[in-house]
Order: structure tokens, then C-alpha cells, then sequence
């Protein structure tokens, strides 16, 4: 049974495609690491490695180190909010609708910088990220992502 303020009723338009097309917005050098990362796990649990990155040595993790679950958690947070609150980025919203039908790259753009904006980090660290949950939205659809979201369900698919 679906509660009533679980149904995402809001027409966010997103641009269509499968979870190929989404992961194909990627740079080569995002998509070759974001490949590895599916090789063991589903794409949510693809966006926590690559926010929780580590790189060389020399370098702070993405995710800030010790904290990076935090990170991981906020991200998922925001980019939830975006997608299945209503009110909820409503500036963001409004330009995504004004410029319909937009493309996959200038969607992952401008939600992109607002929720890096949010976060306080770059757009370049948080696409990756955020292309892979829109290829998760891909495949399951986006009330269906709600809805799990509403249950406090994780869609992380380890396969």
C-alpha cells in the first residue's frame, strides 16, 4: 500500500534514457574507474567508492577521509531531497523546466553545481556521483526510487 505523501506527483523532468546513457555522460577517465566499481557492486554503492576515493597518497580522500561516510550520507541525502521532495530545490527546478526538453549533459550540469553548491564541493567531484544515481532512477524509475526512499530502503545492489 502507497501512502499519499509518498507518490511523487511533482513533473520533474528528467531526460530520458537507460542507465547506459546516463554512465555515457561520463569523462573517460570517470568512466574507466566507475566500470571497475560495477565489476562488485550496484550503482549506488559505485557513487560511495567514488566519493570516498582516496587517490594517491599524497592527497585527502574525496570523502575526507575517516568521515567519508558522513559524506557518502549527505550526498545521498541531498540528491534524494532533490528527487523526491516537491519543494525542494524549487529554483533549480524551475530553470530545468524553463529550458525543457533539456539534455542528459545540462541536466547533470545544473543539478550537479547546485547540489556540489550545497555540499560545498566542486561539481567535478560530485557528477560522477550524481550520473550514477540517475542511472539508478534509470532503472528502477524515479517513484520507485521515492517510494524506497520513503521505507528508508537501501537500493545498493551488490551483485
Amino acid at each position: 500500500r502507497i501512502h499519499k505523501e509518498h507518490v511523487v506527483s511533482d513533473p520533474l523532468l528528467i531526460p530520458s534514457g537507460n542507465a547506459e546513457h546516463w554512465l555515457n555522460e561520463l569523462r573517460p577517465y570517470q568512466i574507466s574507474t566507475i566500470r571497475q566499481y560495477l565489476k562488485t557492486t550496484g550503482f549506488e554503492g559505485a557513487a560511495e567508492k567514488w566519493l570516498s576515493t582516496t587517490g594517491t597518497a599524497d592527497i585527502i580522500p574525496f570523502g575526507g577521509g575517516r568521515g567519508s561516510r558522513m559524506f557518502w550520507d549527505r550526498f545521498k541525502a541531498e540528491f534524494r531531497q532533490f528527487l523526491c521532495d516537491e519543494s525542494a530545490y524549487s529554483t533549480v527546478k524551475e530553470l530545468l523546466k524553463k529550458e525543457a526538453p533539456i539534455t542528459r549533459a545540462s541536466f547533470i550540469a545544473v543539478v550537479g553545481s547546485a547540489l556540489a553548491s550545497t555540499l560545498g564541493l566542486t561539481a567535478v567531484l560530485v557528477t560522477p556521483a550524481l550520473v550514477l544515481m540517475m542511472a539508478a532512477v534509470a532503472e528502477m524509475g524515479r517513484q520507485a526510487f521515492c517510494q524506497n526512499d520513503a521505507r528508508n530502503v537501501d537500493t545498493t545492489s551488490d551483485e
